[in-house]
């Protein structure tokens, strides 16, 4: 089985296909999108002694950013141009990857260099709505062939082509109920990651003072040892082609399949025979995915029943918790400063930025007895099992939302005129 997609020689962010727009929904006009829109340049004399605010767009229209802030001496492109709050800012380098998205009120009066094309909205067009209009597959193809190059990253966008392109748009009161909605969505998730973002805060407060523990916490679990990992787990005892026979299928799990805490959904296949070199062994319920190579150190996971017959790289170490020592305490001790300042001790220097067994097997590790590291690992895994729960939230949030921006944006569903007129 071939592990390589080839249905598509471009990336993800990138929508290649010829733009073709559907029936004219009733009520809904069909114009070219420069009649919409007109392109606007504010040059800016640059202060040597200043300091300016320079932004970028993010690929796969995550939003307009600010860079970093300059001295005006310290800008070497000097052709620099005012944004203005409600800008619709896109990079003529990477919108064929969806950078483009509107300047925020917080990021008025930044600069941009001319590889960036700066417009504004026509009374007949929501600004909000232009920017979900540009998740859109058919707005993406349009910003696509409307650049040219010989490599996707090279392409360069031109603008009056792109103003060329049709477009269907519903009345300014029908963008404006739509931008309403999908805002009410865009709070929902905001609210989510935030709850997210503290959730892992916390975590990390709780791991401080678990894993740093003061006199009440080594009287209440009864003392801590301090051991290495090489005293608590078992590294890499199985190995790929002692245990495999020759027609087994496996998923093979990469270092980019690991962010910290969760292995990926989509692994690529292989059978043994046609094992990538970096294969490194059959993977167990219970086993514990250590990253070792930069920039992914801290890139480990649990392995669960849904990963048992992965094989993973070599750019994992495997671990077996030994007798008297609870894996999910030795888990979640991964990602303690105590250990990550360790990791990158050993790293620091290295031509080739990686540990390896050996490295593993001598960091320090403070220990309580096993019941007391059970009730850790318990406590901990109690806020994993939230996060993990906000993240699905998320999911489903984005997956709905995404569909209903779909569908309201080329007027597959359609909002009634009581509906609009009422909000």
């Amino acid at each position: 089985m071939n592990h390589v997609s080839l249905s598509s020689a471009f990336p993800a962010s990138v929508q290649p296909g010829i733009p073709r727009l559907g029936p004219l929904p009733d009520g809904w006009h069909r114009v070219k999108i420069g009649s919409l829109l007109h392109e606007v340049r504010r040059p800016i004399r640059l202060d040597d002694d200043r300091d300016y605010r320079l932004v970028t767009v993010k690929r796969s229209r995550g939003g307009v950013v600010e860079r970093e802030t300059l001295r005006g001496g310290e800008i070497l492109v000097k052709s620099q141009y005012l944004v203005r709050e409600g800008d619709f800012l896109v990079s003529k380098r990477q919108i064929v990857h969806g950078a483009c998205g509107l300047v925020p009120a917080s990021l008025d009066g930044s600069v941009v260099s001319n590889e960036y094309a700066v417009f504004r909205t026509t009374e007949f067009l929501d600004p909000h709505f232009l920017n979900y209009l540009s998740s859109t597959i058919y707005f993406q193809q349009t910003c696509f062939h409307s650049s040219v190059g010989v490599h996707v990253e090279k392409m360069i966008f031109k603008v009056p082509r792109w103003l060329d392109f049709d477009v269907h748009i519903p009345p300014i009161e029908e963008q404006t109920k739509i931008v309403s909605i999908l805002s009410a969505w865009d709070g929902a998730i905001d609210v989510t990651e935030q709850l997210i973002a503290n959730t892992l805060a916390e975590k990390r407060g709780l791991m401080a003072h678990l894993f740093r523990p003061n006199a009440d916490l080594l009287e209440q679990f009864g003392g801590y040892q301090s051991l290495t990992f090489g005293d608590a787990v078992h590294v890499d005892v199985i190995s790929l082609g002692v245990t495999t026979p020759k027609d087994f299928i496996f998923r093979y799990i990469s270092l980019s399949d690991v962010t910290p805490g969760r292995i990926s959904k989509s692994l690529s296949k292989y059978r043994f025979d046609e094992a990538p070199s970096r294969a490194r062994r059959v993977l167990q319920v219970g086993d514990i995915l250590m990253s070792t190579v930069r920039p992914n150190l801290q890139g480990h996971a649990r392995v669960t029943k849904d990963y048992a017959d992965c094989i993973a790289s070599t750019g994992f170490c495997v671990l077996t918790a030994k007798d008297g020592f609870n894996a999910d305490y030795l888990y979640h001790y991964l990602f303690s400063s105590h250990v990550k300042a360790q990791i990158e001790a050993l790293v620091a220097g290295s031509n080739y930025p990686a540990i390896n067994s050996k490295d593993v097997k001598q960091i320090s590790v403070l220990c309580p007895a096993y019941e007391s590291q059970k009730r850790i690992s318990e406590v901990l895994n109690g806020v994993d099992d939230l996060l993990e729960a906000l993240h699905a939230r998320v999911n489903t949030l984005k997956r709905e939302r995404q569909a209903l921006m779909q569908q309201l944006l080329t007027g597959k569903r359609r909002l009634g005129l009581s509906e609009v007129a009422n909000g």
